[in-house]
């Protein structure tokens, strides 16, 4: 077989796939990619497989060493399982392949939109999920008799004898009693005498209060979550607020915030439509925007993809993104000198004419 697939070594991190085969049969400096299941002979499209035919790219080929290099991404290696029986079609070319399972998905990937994103957390695959329904309650089996467990009736009671009177006590406890209490008695005048005889005024004995319990301890070396803003914990605790918010906080927590931390905040915030999280996705995918924060300071890249950009820089107009009309006109003049089916499409839905 000609054709290899690695992961790319410059994205130990998961999500992309390096396709390398012989230099003479890759023409052109970009390829269009499609990709056949040969179990379920169908084809990968941007929300799952289909009955037609689907390409991805152009991807730019890169030759050296009488070896061409095409780099996929996200797109495609979060959707195919590891082992899949695929035939991959780059370019004019077909070649039959085994998925390797070192390259791996971008952890915590999703779709939407259909378009290739990354959320936090990756849930499994309910296709690997095995359980059953409980099953009815237990009947009795057929012909078994019932059985009949009597009740007895109670008997019925037999009247009480009459109650002895209760003997009195003699002379002699009742003076025993009478002693007692004059013991008693005198203890008492005693104790009044012996607390009221200081000068001035009485004595009062007050209970001193009980001290609160002290707060146990931390563990030594323990972090303090509400004392640490760039922990996983406090990041996640501003989904829901704007984008804003959290490009604030990125900005001030640069080398740890993880990538899929900072995508699933952005994914989740673009699902309400927020403009911050529309305009950088867009700029993610326009190989033609300036390096901003999420990759300068986060390291999240999401691959050149011009098409997917015009399209979340006119969501992002939409929502009120005031740069968003001047990303998409300077993306409009690249895709009006595009060849692939893609640009062609994003330029006549999303460019003025």
């Amino acid at each position: 077989m000609s054709l290899t697939i690695r992961p790319d070594p410059r994205r130990p991190s998961g999500g992309y796939a390096q396709l390398d085969l012989p230099e003479a049969e890759v023409t052109g400096d970009s390829v269009l990619v499609a990709v056949f299941d040969a179990f379920s002979e169908r084809f990968l499209g941007r929300q799952g497989w289909h009955a037609t035919r689907g390409d991805f790219g152009p991807y730019p080929v890169e030759r050296g060493e009488g070896r061409a290099r095409i780099v996929v991404g996200p797109e495609i290696v979060n959707q195919i399982e590891e082992y899949a029986a695929l035939r991959l079609h780059v370019g004019p070319r077909s070649y039959e392949v085994s998925w390797p399972d070192e390259v791996v998905p971008l952890p915590g990937a999703a779709v939407l939109g259909g378009l290739q994103v990354a959320r936090a957390e990756a849930a499994p695959e309910a296709a690997h999920l095995v359980g059953r329904r409980p099953g009815p309650e237990a009947a009795p089996a057929p012909g078994a008799a019932a059985v009949s467990v009597p009740v007895a009736e109670p008997a019925p009671a037999e009247p009480a004898p009459p109650a002895e009177p209760a003997p009195q006590p003699g002379p002699s406890r009742r003076g025993a009693i009478l002693a007692g209490l004059l013991v008693v008695l005198a203890l008492a005048a005693g104790l009044g005498w012996f607390l009221t005889s200081g000068e001035g005024e009485p004595t009062t004995v007050v209970a001193a209060p009980t001290p609160a319990p002290a707060p146990a301890p931390a563990p030594v070396g323990a972090p303090d979550p509400a004392a640490d803003p760039c922990t996983a914990e406090a990041l996640r605790a501003l989904d829901g607020a704007p984008f804003s918010e959290a490009l604030a906080r990125f900005e001030g927590c640069q080398g740890a915030v993880r990538p899929e931390t900072a995508l699933a905040l952005m994914e989740n915030a673009a699902d309400r439509g927020d403009p911050d999280a529309l305009l950088l996705f867009g700029e993610l995918y326009d190989s033609g925007a300036e390096d901003g924060l999420l990759e300068r300071g986060v390291g999240l890249t999401l691959g050149d993809m011009p098409s997917s950009a015009a399209e979340y820089y006119a969501r992002a107009q939409d929502a009120g993104a005031a740069a968003a009309a001047g990303r998409l006109a300077q993306l409009c003049r690249r895709l009006a000198l595009a060849a692939d089916t893609l640009s062609m499409a994003a330029h006549s839905e999303y460019c003025p004419q």
